[in-house]
């Protein structure tokens, strides 16, 4: 998400938020590529939602109306089965996608101002971002040895960047069918 915030309208100084399912099912292949963290705080993660709403918007009846829409679609199972690259990022494909573009659809019903990236790309691909720059010819061998990495989405955090250009969660939304409802708690 960094380099991204030019092209979304992002300004100095300004906070921003998104909507994501941390994915930290992940964590070992990104490790074995030798890919280090940003040290940002934001999690290996499939975007629900990036821009989001700015952080001075965000409150109890945005906290009320996420738990809404998460609330309205169901916990699902997925895997991360290949490796895609944009131009600038190497990421891993998650299936199905559709539960993914689904629940940011519904968002986006929700706050019709809004758009992925901002509206930068014509088309939304559900994705796991795991390096940007160049793909490496070493890591095609270590991602198929490694896929597919299976995991469950059973919740959506809304984070906030600080000033700092650290990550970290504000709110989790339970989707339907997870133990505890789906009601917003803290993060």
């Amino acid at each position: 998400m960094g380099r991204l915030r030019e092209r979304v309208g992002r300004g100095q100084g300004e906070l921003q938020s998104a909507l994501l399912i941390a994915v930290p099912e992940v964590d070992p292949l990104i490790r074995s590529l030798g890919v280090l963290p940003d040290g940002n705080g934001l999690p290996p993660h499939v975007s629900v939602l990036y821009p989001f709403l700015a952080p001075p918007t965000l409150g109890p009846s945005v906290d009320e109306a996420l738990a809404r829409v998460v609330g309205n679609h169901r916990a699902f199972d997925f895997a991360l089965t290949g490796l895609g690259t944009f131009p600038g990022v190497v990421w891993l494909a998650p299936e199905p996608e559709r539960p993914f573009l689904d629940l940011g659809d519904s968002v986006i019903a929700e706050w019709p101002d809004l758009s992925r990236y901002g509206g930068a790309y014509p088309t939304e691909v559900a994705h796991l971002t795991v390096a940007r720059g160049r793909i490496r010819r070493s890591w095609r061998a270590t991602v198929a040895a490694a896929v597919p990495i299976r995991a469950r989405a059973t919740e959506v955090l809304l984070m906030v960047e600080r000033s700092s250009g650290t990550w970290s969660v504000l709110r989790r939304f339970a989707l339907s069918g997870v133990r505890g409802g789906d009601a917003p708690q803290g993060g």
